[in-house]
């Protein structure tokens, strides 16, 4: 188990992504990372990867599909034996099918379960964790379709936009027990779920611009509350 000196973070979507480059770059600022995510050889990866870095801790990994309530509960049971305490929990786990009433029920279900259900079955589980200890950081992926949509994104951004809601009223209902909840709404990063952005790879974001933009959230003082962080690609805007 964490001692209540070390800070801990939980990554979902910790497999690839931004999760990944998230939860490498936490470990390597001191950080025991929970790893989240359904694939357990690219998680065992990236346990082999942070233990290589010097000073690391050694990174808790749950093998875990997120929109399974079930597996969530499985999950948070670990994780609550496991860490004393939660400094930042980060849910980032999310699907994508590009269409939205030309899909198929069983795909547009799919994208809500994971980017919205997920986000809540794992918030049902550790909130009261969190409340527990009056402190904590929840910051929840977005997306700017969270603020707009666009075509071909029906059951994405319904997915975002919800996500949007439940973290606003979570912002609210947290603040006074000292937990930040706040909803990272960045633009295309350059990762597999870009693979179809009109924008060339050296024209995106990059997971390290989300990492910082988590860093900034930790950063502010204790009596500034960020609801939204809105990060545009520059050259989106032109």
């Amino acid at each position: 188990m964490s001692s209540d000196s070390v800070k801990t973070a939980i990554v979902t979507g910790a497999s690839r992504g931004i999760g990944r480059h998230v939860a490498l770059r936490l470990a390597q600022t001191g950080f025991q990372v929970a790893l989240l995510a359904r694939n357990q050889a690219d998680l065992s990866t990236l346990a082999v990867e942070i233990e290589r870095t010097p000073g690391a801790l050694a990174p808790l990994v749950i093998a875990t599909d997120i929109s399974d309530q079930g597996q969530v509960q499985r999950a948070a049971e670990t994780l609550r034996k496991e860490l004393s305490s939660i400094t930042l929990l980060f849910n980032n786990a999310g699907a994508n099918h590009p269409g939205s009433v030309n899909l198929s029920s069983a795909a547009f279900e799919k994208v809500i379960a994971t980017n919205l259900n997920g986000v809540y079955y794992l918030l049902h589980e550790l909130v009261p964790r969190f409340k527990e200890q009056r402190s904590g950081f929840i910051v929840n992926v977005g997306s700017v379709c969270s603020k707009s949509a666009f075509v071909g994104t029906g059951a994405y951004s319904a997915s975002k936009y919800g996500l949007l809601g439940l973290s606003e009223a979570l912002h609210r209902e947290l603040a006074a027990d000292g937990i930040k909840v706040t909803t990272l709404c960045p633009s295309w990063v350059k990762t597999e779920m870009a693979a179809h952005c009109p924008l060339p790879p050296e024209q995106m974001l990059d997971p390290e611009d989300i990492f910082q933009a988590i860093q900034y959230l930790m950063s502010v003082g204790p009596n500034v509350a960020i609801k939204e962080l809105v990060i545009d690609c520059r050259f989106d805007l032109l």
